[in-house]
């Protein structure tokens, strides 16, 4: 085929007169669309299945033009719960495509379905239409950190549990800020848990415990639960997904299967309960059997370590770091298990900061006690040597899930290694309490006091 004068034309030998000729030939053109191999025709349906919330599905078209001329695409029309990406092409040359991503956004439940059309100067395939279809469902419902953590031992009962996205919260039978939908025993005297689902309720010599109520951020898809002071013992939770949470389209937790727990033991202090001193004034402070870890080593001196046991090991906190601009401290926060004589952070090392288990998570309501070392091991400064030097206003940031929790320092103070107020104070805002150790005696190779940095939230972003 040949072009003459801009005109698609195709030639002959006329043996007559011994020329080559010309026969014009009439201008086309043909639109198509295919899905990769498979051909759409007009009136077809493209469907994009099911996907979750947040997860949106893009199928790439190709339009093809099978003409002899270029073909014009003058519009794109797309249903409710659809939108096009990327580049939308124009003119199509003849014999040539071009593809189209259509997604469906998924920022909403539902069932979407409409026509895509297309507008073009095939006049006889225009518009071109294509049914879409598609589902948009919430994921499955589960719960996140459950605050005390399994197998932890906590100074106080304070219990939090994280969902992983909003539920219902409005007091109903399937709410999360409905006391029944929790199931909180102590172990009885055959020392075991008995209690397994909510299902079936407490079971054998198993001591169920009041929750007399629950409050609920959704915010953060975080309830906590009001148990008052409980005593020393061992303790398991659950989370009924058995019989009752629900999320706001009626999915149940954990789809119905089984229920989330944790087990916690609660140990008594005496700081918690007979302590009258003011904690602010140095050297002060109150006795217990358990104290303040021990956030350093001999300066100088270059200390050998020993292994690190399982039970001791410390836990991944996936994205979580904490920023202190003014020490140029940004490091990864990482979760430091908790016995009856406290915390153990002999393996904290120069790029961690540690979260006592036991204390508020991070980021969410109550005081959250991290910790880093004043001198680590080869005896040389770390990450909180400096703290000392924050004052009032200096910031503070937590990064976690995406997002900027920044706190303002309220509070610079020094306090002795027995003072377990520090970790044991209430609060019914989202603190933080910086920890390290202090005044280093040579005589006796120990720190004598605690540093003790507090800092408020004032702002996320």
């Amino acid at each position: 085929m040949a072009v003459v004068n801009g005109t698609p034309a195709i030639s002959y030998y006329d043996a007559t007169n011994g020329n080559l000729k010309f026969i014009a030939l009439q201008s086309s053109v043909d639109i198509s669309v295919s899905d990769g191999a498979t051909a759409i025709n007009n009136g077809d349906s493209l469907d994009f299945s099911t996907t979750t919330l947040t997860t949106p599905v893009t199928i790439t078209l190709t339009i093809q033009n099978n003409g002899n001329a270029a073909l014009d695409l003058t519009t794109l029309s797309l249903p409710a719960g659809f939108s096009f990406t990327g580049s939308f092409p124009t003119k199509i040359p003849a014999g040539s495509r071009e593809d189209i991503n259509v997604r469906m956004e998924a920022i909403q439940t539902g069932v979407f379905t409409g026509n895509l059309l297309i507008g073009s100067t095939d006049t006889n395939q225009t518009p071109f239409s294509v049914a879409l279809t598609g589902e948009v469902t919430q994921d499955l419902l589960e719960t996140g950190i459950i605050a005390p953590l399994n197998g932890s031992t906590i100074l106080n009962s304070e219990i939090q549990v994280s969902f992983n996205h909003d539920v219902l919260h409005d007091g109903s039978t399937g709410a999360a800020n409905n006391p029944v939908n929790y199931l909180l025993v102590e172990k009885g005297d055959n020392g075991v848990f008995d209690t397994t689902t909510c299902l079936l309720g407490r079971a054998f010599d198993d001591v169920q415990q009041t929750i007399s109520s629950v409050t609920y951020d959704d915010s953060t898809f975080t309830a906590t639960l009001n148990t008052g002071t409980l005593t020393s013992g061992h303790y398991h939770l659950l989370v009924c997904g058995t019989t009752s949470i629900n999320n706001l389209t009626g999915r149940k937790l954990n789809d119905g299967a089984f229920d989330s727990s944790t087990s916690f033991t609660v140990v008594s202090s005496s700081s918690s309960s007979s302590s009258t001193t003011d904690s602010s004034t140095d050297g002060t402070g109150v006795s217990g059997t358990v104290k303040l870890p021990s956030s350093g080593f001999t300066p100088g001196i270059t200390t050998v370590i020993p292994r690190q046991s399982a039970s001791a090991a410390y836990s991944d906190m996936n994205t979580l770091r904490l920023q202190i601009p003014d020490l140029k401290v940004d490091l990864p926060i990482v979760g430091v298990p908790q016995t009856t004589s406290g915390w153990d952070i002999t393996w904290l090392t120069n790029a961690q900061i540690g979260w006592l288990n036991g204390t508020a998570y991070p980021t969410w309501a109550g005081n959250t006690v991290l910790t880093g070392h004043v001198t680590n091991a080869s005896g040389n400064p770390a990450p909180f040597t400096n703290i000392k030097s924050l004052k009032f206003g200096d910031e503070i940031t937590i990064q976690a899930n995406g997002q900027e929790y920044i706190y303002e320092v309220r509070e610079n103070k020094r306090v002795t290694p027995d003072n377990l107020n520090v970790v044991n104070k209430h609060e019914e805002y989202d603190w933080i309490t910086l920890i390290t150790c202090e005044n280093f005696n040579e005589n006796t190779g120990e720190y004598l006091y605690r540093r003790i940095v507090r800092a408020v939230l004032v702002d996320i972003k």
